[in-house]
């Protein structure tokens, strides 16, 4: 081989190699949560079903990746600043999604014992985080104030303020107590609600909330051990895998099921990305039912067809409910002691 044609092969040798900018997101795999459960000096009613969490993998591409990429249906490719914002380096971003699985995970374990009647969810009110410009919010709350009581209603969560929110319609005034962040004396906002953006029928405040001194702390432990994976996609598969694992009968009929979305800790079922690399992993798994956020299901449906059935679902009572009509058994009535 010639010294010329040498250099010119390892030339493309490094080209191919060199990232250029772009990630390239493909499917990963399927993990069964149902044997990652455990419980300490708590019920434990091992399953015989099965409940998926699905990743994907995510790589930084080379030109010969982005082309693979490109070409494979199952596949997507994505600006880097899609993915890994300028000012947030490759570790710090690892680091990033590994403290939102792990947020995940305590709030799957929060809300499922919370929903079998353990107090485990406590906070000191709904601090705002945010205001939706023009809102009705925006007119009259401050960043920081923490909302601690709806009317009548005391809040300690902000799950609490949401569902006290939800109650109201378009139109309705609501009196907020809300306590400022410097300490001061609590002080009384009149505020008339908005409809929706999304839907006029339903109230709008314009406010994001989280938990004021949030702690999550079942009664007796529980942990779900799967390493090395990041990010918040899986709270309602580990929602189900652990209600599953607390209670008598079988969630999903001793079925094999694929879950996939977020889980706050009012039961909300959030969008995830990655839905179409997620539904080939799915497809390969042999899952017989995939439960997906209602904002992936027409996603999801497109990626899959009919070839597994796909129940869209928005909170927690939704997921339940779908399990119970494909053959699960109901949740327990289940009082805490």
């Amino acid at each position: 081989m010639s010294l010329l044609l040498g250099a010119v092969i390892a030339g493309l040798v490094a080209v191919a190699t060199v990232p250029i900018g772009y990630y390239v997101l493909s499917p990963g795999g399927a993990i069964d949560l149902q044997s990652r459960v455990s419980v300490g000096e708590g019920p434990d009613h091992p399953a015989s079903g099965q409940v998926d969490l699905l990743t994907v993998s995510e790589r930084r591409a080379t030109p010969l990746l982005a082309l693979v990429g490109w070409l494979d249906p199952d596949s997507s490719v994505y600006p880097e600043e899609d993915v890994n914002p300028d000012d947030v380096d490759a570790d710090e971003l690892r680091e990033f999604n590994q403290s939102q699985f792990v947020g995940a995970a305590d709030n799957a374990i929060g809300v499922a014992t919370e929903r079998l009647g353990y107090d485990s969810v406590r906070g000191t009110g709904a601090t705002v985080a945010g205001l939706v410009e023009d809102s009705p919010a925006a007119a009259t709350l401050v960043v920081g104030e923490t909302i601690v009581a709806v009317g009548d209603t005391a809040v300690t969560v902000d799950a609490e303020a949401v569902a006290a929110i939800g109650a109201r319609r378009p139109g309705d005034e609501v009196v907020l107590q809300v306590e400022p962040a410097d300490g001061t004396a609590a002080r009384s906002v009149a505020i008339t609600l908005a409809e929706h953006p999304d839907d006029a029928t339903r109230a709008f405040l314009g406010v994001s909330l989280q938990t004021r001194d949030l702690t999550i702390e079942a009664p007796f432990e529980v942990t779900i051990d799967v390493a090395d994976i990041g990010g918040p996609s899986a709270g309602l598969a580990m929602t189900l895998a652990v209600l599953d694992r607390l209670t008598e009968g079988e969630l999903t009929g001793g079925a094999h099921v694929a879950v996939t979305g977020t889980i706050e800790l009012d039961g909300r079922v959030g969008a995830i990305g990655g839905i179409e690399q997620k539904a080939s992993v799915v497809e390969e798994s042999g899952a017989t039912l995939f439960l997906v956020p209602r904002a992936n299901y027409e996603a999801a449906k497109a990626a899959l067809g009919d070839r597994v059935r796909i129940e869209p679902v928005d909170d927690l009572d939704d997921a339940l409910a779908a399990l119970e009509s494909a053959g699960g058994d109901p949740l327990p009535v289940t009082q805490a002691s």
